[in-house]
């Protein structure tokens, strides 16, 4: 009997051990899972936060629409009515009405949503038999009204192109520079982005032998000189390019 006890004594303690051991390594397992499971239920929240898209405005009502540019076109509405005088304190009418541009036969206005992001733009333009010729562009961002161009003179062209795409001419551009850009219009946005400039600099204009040199610019990348023959076939190309014509027109003198 003394026997069994003794041998009862000398493995009685390595099995509580080795339980105690066993209970250790499933307890730590257990935590490893818990924190495992954890560490990734935060990534999967974070990654879903991080690519949310950002909600998309609602489109614009027809009266939300007339409220955005009630002071634009009341501006272009007092200046038709004033004979396009005393506008210099205007920041939302084109300057050059009346001055360096000859009094429009039919000063009209119509909104034309480029982008169909139910933000339309508000297209100004002197409307004739044979088209119509921008005086100005603006867009609106959900928070302010914005020129998307400098603004049309008799040296300076603007076209709106299908597909939100803005053709700018600037025949004398500051440096003795004069160029012709595309530009893009954004969803939501008042400011373009740029999708290619094409310059030509001309050193002395009353010069002429003037060496003349020409440069391209992609984007916002850096310009890049260029051949004379690729710069008239670019600006060849970009004044044929197509308008957008399907336009209803509504004439400044009718806006109350």
């Amino acid at each position: 009997m003394k026997k069994n006890c003794n041998i009862l004594l000398t493995f009685f303690p390595a099995a509580i051990l080795c339980a105690a051991m066993v209970y250790f390594v499933l307890i730590l397992n257990a935590t490893d899972e818990d924190s495992s499971s954890d560490t990734s239920s935060v990534s999967a929240s974070s990654l879903t936060e991080d690519t949310q898209a950002a909600p998309t405005p609602a489109p614009l009502s027809d009266e939300e629409i007339n409220d955005v540019y009630a002071d634009v076109l009341t501006a272009y509405k007092d200046a038709y009515d004033e004979g396009y005088e005393k506008m210099e304190d205007d920041s939302y009418v084109n300057p050059n009405l009346g001055d360096s541009l000859s009094e429009p036969v039919d000063l009209s206005y119509a909104y034309v949503d480029t982008m169909d992001d139910g933000y339309p733009e508000l297209l100004i333009a002197d409307v004739t038999s044979d088209g119509y010729k921008v005086l100005d562009l603006l867009a609106y961002d959900g928070s302010e009204v914005s020129h998307l161009t400098d603004f049309p003179s008799d040296r300076i062209n603007v076209k709106l192109l299908e597909d939100g795409v803005i053709y700018e001419a600037n025949w004398e551009g500051e440096d003795n520079r004069s160029y012709s850009q595309l530009l893009q219009i954004l969803p939501f946005s008042s400011e373009p982005a740029n999708i290619a400039k094409y310059v030509i600099l001309i050193p002395d204009k009353y010069e002429k032998d003037a060496t003349k040199s020409y440069y391209y610019t992609e984007g916002d990348g850096d310009e890049e000189e260029i051949t004379r023959e690729k710069y008239i076939s670019y600006t060849y190309a970009a004044e044929d390019s197509a308008i957008v014509d399907d336009i209803d027109w509504q004439s400044i003198s009718d806006y109350k």
